[in-house]
């Protein structure tokens, strides 16, 4: 039987044990998921700006995967702006980012 020994190794953080870096590095990425936790998440701004741009502005387009990408990236855009600006109300926000679309896709 073959015993393996634990090397040290010195990381950025110096850290001498490569999972002390892991760990903190994952520790981090949870402290700033939870500082910038949304009030709306991505899957809720796409419901709704689908919602708005069907239901209340009464367009219709084929879903193909260009334009679900771009309604991917646009409810992405309106989470972010979401999350940035504390006072703002969501769906006047979706609405913002919602014209662009709407506008060159009428034309």
């Amino acid at each position: 039987m073959q015993f393996y020994r634990k090397i040290p190794l010195l990381t950025a953080t110096g850290s001498f044990w490569p999972w002390n870096s892991l760990e903190s590095t994952h520790n981090q990425h949870s402290k700033q998921k939870t500082m910038r936790s949304s009030r709306i998440s991505k899957e809720e701004a796409l419901s709704f700006l689908l919602t708005h741009i069907v239901i209340e502005k009464g367009y219709h387009f084929q879903m193909t995967p260009g334009v679900l990408f771009e309604l991917m990236n646009l409810a992405a855009e309106a989470e972010s702006r979401v999350a940035d600006e504390d006072d703002s109300v969501p769906h006047e926000i979706i609405e913002e980012v919602a014209q662009p679309f709407v506008a060159n896709k009428t034309l």
